[in-house]
């Protein structure tokens, strides 16, 4: 905690030196010895991100080292200057990324020169240079392809996963991080990501060797036109057709019925003849036709009634739907003949029930 305390007061410090607010400490010249103000002035815009770092690293609800390293970084590209390197320094310690930290803190001793660093804070930095590169993990990585992302996971002691990420550019990296368990996946567009577990000694070396395959790829111009694909329906019931021995049944119905309404007449006509005859024979002659024609009206009104109680059947009993190809199976071979003569009526039915 007294690193970090420290490290952030001489955040402000070295931003005030950086904007030209507080002159450099003077120093005799020296062969090989930069001076402070020897140090490039900071543009306003590397001015806007180191402040912006200073805030998440000073951040009330806890240090954000990752922000923070990521803006220092970025107005160190806007104005290369040596005096930010304690800050990107201090932020890779934090972030576990040990080579990073050894460079940076390197960097800012060799331009710092002795009167321009208090004795202390060099002091301190020089013993987290020898900490941190006691226990140096070397990790050298050849990849195909060339160009990809390395991302490196790790918990620390806290429990806390600690992730970091380190670009490839030209087929192999070397990189020095923190021991321990690591998980490392190598990353690169239109590839399919490898990943990478070890455990890494203190102050041991390790090597690996990425070899991305090409993710496939979906050629819409050269794949195949989906099938389109026959949905065999079931067949459908057939409308609901009234049977053919319904019409024939009712038209046997109605022709015994009219039949029997004549006769009846007939019959009618011959009993007032046979009241009217002038002889006896006369009215023997009528009264035995008369009695044909009641007898024959008879069997024409009993042949009605079974023709429609016939009718009634065929209809009620009929099925209310059946497939296509039940059709050959029909009623209309069912055969209905009325029979009438002098001697006697009837109803001739013949087909396949």
């Amino acid at each position: 905690m007294a690193r970090v305390m420290f490290s952030l007061r001489l955040f402000a410090l070295i931003a005030l030196v950086a904007a030209g607010g507080v002159a450099a400490p003077k120093s005799a010249t020296k062969t090989g010895e930069s001076k402070a103000e020897d140090a490039p002035k900071l543009s306003e815009r590397a001015i806007k991100h180191f402040n912006a770092g200073v805030a998440y690293a000073d951040d009330p609800a806890g240090a954000k080292w990752e922000e923070a390293y990521r803006e220092f970084l970025a107005a160190y590209a806007d104005t290369p200057s040596w005096i930010l390197k304690n800050n990107i320094g201090l932020c890779a310690l934090n972030l576990e990324r040990d080579g990073d930290a050894i460079a940076a803190f390197k960097e800012y001793l060799a331009n710092g020169g002795e009167p321009g660093l208090l004795p202390k804070h060099r002091k301190q930095i020089e013993t987290d240079i020898l900490t941190l590169s006691a226990s140096l993990v070397t990790v050298e990585v050849q990849s195909e392809p060339a160009q990809l992302t390395l991302v490196d996971e790790r918990k620390n002691s806290n429990g806390k996963l600690v992730i970091n990420s380190y670009p490839v550019t030209d087929g192999k990296v070397s990189i020095g991080i923190h021991p321990g368990r690591h998980r490392v996946v190598a990353e690169a567009p239109g590839y399919v990501s490898e990943e990478w577990v070890f455990d890494a000694p203190p102050a041991s070396s390790q090597n690996h060797a990425f070899k991305l395959a090409l993710a496939k790829k979906v050629d819409n111009a050269a794949a195949p036109a989906p099938r389109a694909e026959t949905v065999t329906e079931p067949p459908r019931p057939e409308p609901i057709k009234t049977p053919t021995a319904v019409y024939v049944g009712a038209i046997a119905t109605g022709v015994f019925a009219a039949s029997a309404t004549v006769t009846g007449l007939i019959t009618l006509s011959k009993e007032k003849d046979y009241k009217n005859a002038p002889t006896d024979a006369e009215a023997n002659s009528i009264a035995s036709t008369g009695k044909t024609f009641r007898l024959i009206t008879d069997i024409e009104i009993g042949a009605a009634v079974l023709s429609a109680g016939a009718t009634a059947y065929f209809y009620f009993t009929a099925p209310k739907s059946r497939p296509a190809q039940s059709a050959a199976r029909s009623n209309d071979k069912i055969r209905l003949t009325p029979i009438a003569s002098p001697n006697g009526a009837g109803l001739s039915v013949a087909g396949n029930f």
